[in-house]
C-alpha cells in the first residue's frame, strides 16, 4: 500500500492506494473507497474507469510526489511514511536521486526563480508554470545545486518536459 497526503487550501487528505492486480487499484481518499481500472496507458496519460465511469488523465512522478491532471485540475500528492510522516531523500543514501525537475502538466513558464549555479534547499520554489489559467509553482524536491534551467520565462513546455537539473552538494557527494 502506498500512503499519501493531498492538502488543499483548507484541509489535508489523507490517500492510500492499494494495488490490486495489473490494471486495477482501490484508491482511499478521505476514507471514501474508489475503484480505478486502467484501460490505457501511453506515458504518462491514463485511461481509466472509476466507479465504472471513463476519465483521461495525466501522472507523472517527481521524487516522492505525484501529480496528477485530472478534469481540468492539477493535484499534487505527497508520499507518506507508515508513521504518516513525509519521507524525505538523503541524497548521501539514495542512489536514485532524481535530478530533474519536469512539467507535471503541459503550460508556460511564466517565472523563474533560479540560475545554474544556484544552491537550493529542499521545497525553494524553483518555476512557475501556468495551465489551463491557474499558476502552479514547482520547488525543489531535495537539497541542492542548480546545475541547468532548460527553458525560459515565455516558453510553452509539454507534459514531462525537463524544465530545471539539479546536482547534489558537494558535501554530501563526498560524504
Amino acid at each position: 500500500m502506498a500512503e499519501y497526503r493531498y492538502a488543499s487550501a483548507e484541509k489535508e487528505y489523507p490517500v492510500a492506494i492499494i494495488r490490486k492486480d495489473d490494471h486495477t487499484w482501490l484508491a482511499t481518499i478521505d476514507r471514501k473507497e474508489y475503484s480505478i481500472t486502467l484501460d490505457e496507458r501511453q506515458s504518462t496519460r491514463l485511461d481509466v474507469r472509476i466507479a465504472g465511469r471513463g476519465y483521461h488523465c495525466h501522472v507523472d512522478a517527481q521524487g516522492d510526489d505525484r501529480f496528477i491532471s485530472w478534469r481540468g485540475n492539477s493535484y499534487v500528492l505527497r508520499r507518506v511514511d507508515r508513521e504518516g510522516t513525509e519521507q524525505r531523500i538523503d541524497h548521501g543514501k539514495n542512489p536514485e536521486f532524481d535530478p530533474e525537475i519536469r512539467a507535471p502538466m503541459p503550460g508556460k513558464v511564466i517565472k523563474i526563480y533560479v540560475n545554474a549555479g544556484d544552491n537550493l534547499e529542499q521545497n525553494t520554489p524553483v518555476i512557475v508554470l501556468e495551465a489551463m489559467k491557474m499558476e502552479y509553482t514547482l520547488n525543489a524536491p531535495v537539497a541542492g545545486i542548480v546545475e541547468r534551467v532548460c527553458f525560459a520565462v515565455g516558453d510553452r513546455v509539454d507534459l514531462g518536459s525537463t524544465l530545471a537539473v539539479m546536482a547534489m552538494p558537494k558535501e554530501i557527494i563526498d560524504e
